[in-house]
């Protein structure tokens, strides 16, 4: 693990613990030492990670999906560059619809249990539409993301988080993925930037597991084995 990937995985729990002493104070100490070791701009080690071009997918051989032809569940993983072994899951409902002479998304998310990625927690998630371009590309910022504390991998809390994910739609294809960036905005701030997601196809109810995290399909860490 490098030197940045311990101090992050090290840090996020304690700053995502509500009622924690001093936690502005700590925290100002984490993003000094952060900034340090990972200056404004130089992306993270999820978002480095992933496939050809910023948003993932190939550039040069990409067209957006027809309306209809993706629709579907999928699971829906938030790879936080603090620790991208432990994503955030969902579950997707995806739907496309024909508007403007192209093609527009919509996505319905479920909070899935941190413990077993297939329970579902908290209430879904209706995010708006968006158009994705005739490439495929789309930069997408979402309305603030409750997720409630079952769903939290690491402190286990609830959480307020400001999202925008950037990514391609190539054609029918079952696995997609991108780059995310933000913040954690509550119970302190965390930035997101440089954290990759992925949106897997799934048939039957039945999860990937563990599931990607990247463009490069990086596995998660198996469920169960860590608290």
């Amino acid at each position: 693990m490098s030197p940045i990937r311990t101090l992050l995985a090290l840090s996020f729990p304690v700053f995502l613990v509500t009622g924690c002493p001093d936690a502005e104070g700590q925290y100002d100490e984490f993003k000094d030492r952060f900034n340090q070791l990972h200056p404004p701009g130089s992306g993270g080690e999820a978002g480095a990670a992933g496939s050809p071009g910023d948003a993932g997918g190939d550039a040069a051989v990409c067209a957006a999906p027809q309306p209809g032809e993706i629709d579907g569940d999928y699971l829906f993983a938030l790879a936080a560059v603090l620790d991208d072994s432990k994503p955030i899951v969902f579950s997707a409902k995806v739907s496309t619809q024909a508007a403007g002479g192209g093609t527009q998304m919509h996505w319905v998310l479920q909070g899935l249990l941190w413990s077993d990625r297939k329970t579902p927690v908290g209430d879904p998630i209706d995010l708006p539409p968006f158009d994705l371009s005739a490439d495929g590309a789309f930069d997408s910022v979402l309305p603030p993301l409750s997720i409630v504390g079952e769903a939290n991998p690491f402190s286990h809390t609830p959480i307020t988080a400001e999202v925008t994910l950037k990514g391609k739609f190539c054609g029918a294809d079952t696995f997609f993925c991108g780059t995310a960036s933000g913040n954690v905005t509550k119970p302190v701030p965390i930035p997101l930037d440089g954290s990759a997601w992925t949106l897997e196809k799934t048939s039957g109810g039945a999860y990937p597991e563990p599931p990607k995290i990247n463009c490069k399909k990086k596995l998660a860490l198996d469920v169960g084995t860590w608290k």
